[in-house]
């Protein structure tokens, strides 16, 4: 997606704080980012110079005797789950940024992991006319050039603030199976990690590899800077210091979290390697597949399920599974489309059977794409039908329009393209048509980040809102199913990914949902446990006769007999 150039004020100017003249490769990507936006400027890099005095050979035996199975762990976590384009692999200033103007300073230290500037170098920043200082280097840092750029030094800390504070990023969500990992972007203070909170995110924690949980979840969080930068272009600062976020309170009460000593390690790699065992002996044995259930609807039926109770199942053959299921009536006769995905094949079609009041008709293929299709989003505008198949693989959102229903189908348009997009969703509310599409950026993943755009036609030309994406949360961000309406209140079922993929269906009350501004609380959720042996639900979708939902459970490779009730 491109950022348009706002109109009004001047460009930001900012400046770096670095160790040295490398940074790591999501830090790079954040200056690309600052470099390519028509709104910002790259201005300063304030380079540390500081030599830091080397530990005698005594110190580091001792210290890596007390860390090697940690050690060890991160070696072979990096060797195994590394990739070449590693978010946490260093990457050389020079000569990408040759161009910026650098200060080199040696930072004071009155006490340990405290970092001051002397007055020279605090002239020096503040005659570069700074608006925002970011910091990925030096130490903690306190004194006059937490104030020296116009609205502050802004700093990343990878984990929840108000529950982990400390090293090594990430590791203790693991060990303590906290099912998420959080991130901020806050500006300091000289109280420690009690600076504005500008953005606030959630990622599921990875439960084998930390190299992996932090390489999609530090990707993601290179992309915090440059939208609060855009909106203090466009808003002003004023409109950073209202965010919900920023005024938090934050009432620290753990110790400061270190590397684990021998003893912690052995535990925790013990108890991943015996999830990953038992993990590859489960898959040698069963695999997981995703089944569809369906229930009428009762007179009394509220539009909002309360619970997942009393639905029949339909049990795809062994060698696929069925997925994602959306209602489609042709006036006689209620369709459930949905994914239809051959373990063979390694990509899903979109498939449709047909509720009658009987035992459902077989699946029967209705689309294809050279690229895997799921989620098929099925909608009425203007006497016509409409289906919005997730082709993520394809980089793209494409509109299909209903031949012969439900059998036919032919595209329309693309949408949008050089997207990754998940679960598109359409909602009219008679004025605007909104579309919400849960969308990952590079390296990370596309359950996290829910983005938001309106148009007043459906082939017309869709505007992003200015507050996207409008949920980054893995518990509630990725879309499970169409907009419900009661009474006044609108309705977002989505998904909470944090435990695993799809695992249950959270209900979010839509309190706010304009041009400019967007707002939901999460009012309840539907857990997965709505048939014997269901681990997970992700999709959900109600008619005017049928309700549709699926579930996930594990079958085994021994292809005997399944009972859709055992």
């Amino acid at each position: 997606m491109t950022m348009a150039a706002p109109t009004g004020p001047a460009k930001l100017r900012i400046g770096v704080m670095v160790d040295g003249l490398s940074v790591s490769n999501w830090e790079a990507t954040i200056l690309r980012h600052i470099v390519e936006a028509p709104f910002c400027e790259l201005a300063l890099f304030v380079v540390n110079e500081e030599r830091r005095p080397e530990r005698s050979l005594r110190d580091r035996l001792r210290a890596n005797r007390s860390l090697f199975v940690y050690k060890l762990y991160a070696r072979l976590d990096r060797q195994i789950y590394g990739r070449d384009d590693d978010a946490l692999a260093s990457a050389e200033l020079l000569p990408e940024f040759a161009a910026v103007p650098r200060l080199c300073t040696v930072p004071i230290a009155p006490r340990p992991f405290e970092h001051r500037l002397d007055a020279e170098a605090i002239d020096a920043i503040r005659e570069a006319d700074l608006d925002v200082m970011l910091r990925f280097g030096f130490n903690i840092i306190r004194g006059d050039v937490l104030e020296a750029a116009r609205y502050g030094v802004w700093s990343f800390h990878h984990g929840d603030n108000r529950h982990y504070r400390g090293t090594p990023s990430f590791f203790w969500e693991m060990y303590e199976r906290n099912p998420v990992c959080g991130m901020i972007l806050q500006r300091l203070t000289t109280e420690l990690d009690g600076g504005g909170v500008l953005y606030r995110s959630w990622s599921a924690t990875d439960p084998v590899s930390l190299r992996r949980g932090r390489n999609r979840a530090f990707s993601k969080s290179a992309h915090f800077v440059i939208r609060r930068l855009r909106d203090l272009h466009m808003h002003g600062w004023t409109h950073l210091e209202n965010l919900p976020t920023y005024g938090e309170h934050c009432d620290y009460r753990k110790p400061i979290y270190r590397a684990p000593k021998n003893r912690q390690a052995l535990r925790f790699v013990a108890r991943v390697a015996t999830g990953v065992l038992s993990r590859r002996l489960k898959d040698a044995l069963a695999r997981e597949q995703w089944i569809i259930g369906y229930r009428l609807r009762r007179e009394d039926s509220p539009p909002v399920p309360a619970d997942l109770d009393g639905f029949d199942v339909i049990v795809p053959p062994a060698d696929r599974y069925f997925a994602d299921p959306f209602l489609l009536s042709d006036g006689e006769t209620d369709h459930v489309l949905f994914e239809e995905y051959r373990y063979a094949d390694g990509k899903g079609v979109i498939s449709s059977l047909a509720l009658n009041g009987a035992p459902p008709s077989a699946a029967r293929q209705v689309l294809t794409h050279e690229h895997h299709l799921s989620y098929p989003f099925t909608f009425d505008w203007d006497g016509e039908a409409y289906m919005i198949p997730e082709t993520s693989a394809a980089g793209t959102i494409e509109l299909y329009r209903a031949v012969d229903k439900p059998y036919r189908w032919t595209r329309e348009r693309i949408l949008m393209s050089g997207v990754h997009a998940s679960d598109t969703t359409i909602f009219d509310d008679g004025r605007l048509l909104w579309m919400f599409s849960c969308i990952a950026v590079p390296g990370s993943t596309p359950t996290d980040e829910l983005f938001l755009f309106w148009a007043t036609t459906l082939t017309g030309a869709w505007t992003a809102h200015p507050m996207n994406p409008i949920v980054s949360d893995v518990r509630g961000a990725r879309p499970a199913g169409r907009i419900i309406r009661s009474g006044d209140m609108l309705l977002r079922p989505a998904q909470d990914c944090s435990t695993r993929y799809g695992s249950a269906i959270v209900m979010n009350r839509i309190d706010v949902l304009t041009t400019t501004e967007y707002a939901e609380t999460q009012l309840h959720r539907l857990d997965g446990e709505w048939a014997p042996g269901v681990l997970a639900t992700h999709t959900y979708d109600a008619g005017e006769r049928y309700e549709v939902v699926d579930g996930l459970r594990w079958r085994t490779r021994l292809h005997r007999p399944w009972s859709a009730r055992s």
